[in-house]
């Protein structure tokens, strides 16, 4: 982990700031013969793993982040990876979570994550007219384009085998963000938007 402080102009602070975190994340399969290598379980998991993480934060039966968003295939590592942003749409424009993510065995998944924070009130839009946010951008794929990656002699032979039982199977090259709403909750925020004031 590490923390990166954004400055202004003399005297006005830290403007914004990156936290950063490397996670080794074992994921429990739902059964031996399945593998990260395989583009669609890890896919599958990399879903659940953004459910687990933001799908519990709502407000008037509207989740506060989307993702992913910004999907993108990576093709510079001895395996595949991604990369996608969770962006906070409600009660926060500034906070902005960069991720890159790929496997390094059959149930381990490796995060790089980059949480974004200008924390400043306002939208978006708002916070974007005072705080640039392209050199938090720039170092962050400055940090992802320089990763290495060596895989275990285990590991290669791990994804020699998926590669040989799913030849034709490719990560998808675009994504819908996820929808953690239930029906009761996209009835209340339509209730809500109606008459914010009786809530």
């Amino acid at each position: 982990m590490r923390d990166w402080r954004f400055c202004g102009p003399w005297f006005t602070g830290a403007l914004g700031k990156i936290h950063f975190a490397l996670s080794v994340n074992k994921c429990q399969l739902q059964n031996k013969s399945e593998t990260l290598f395989q583009p669609s379980i890890f896919e599958r998991e990399i879903d659940y793993w953004l459910t687990i993480r933001y799908s519990h934060q709502k407000y008037q039966g509207s989740c506060h982040w989307e993702a992913p968003l910004n999907w993108r295939v990576h093709s510079n590592l001895p395996v595949f990876a991604v990369s996608f942003d969770a962006i906070k749409v409600r009660g926060g424009g500034g906070y902005v979570d960069k991720e890159f993510a790929f496997p390094i065995t059959n149930d381990c998944l490796i995060t790089l994550s980059f949480f974004h924070d200008r924390s400043s009130p306002g939208t978006k839009e708002d916070i974007d007219a005072i705080i640039d946010r392209s050199t938090m951008e720039e170092l962050s794929w400055d940090i992802i384009n320089s990763l290495q990656v060596e895989l275990s002699e285990e590991a290669q032979q791990q994804l020699a085998e998926a590669q040989r039982k799913y030849p034709d199977e490719k990560l998808s090259e675009h994504r819908q963000p996820l929808k953690w709403t239930t029906p009761e909750d996209d009835e209340l925020n339509a209730r809500y938007k109606a008459n914010p004031h009786l809530f």
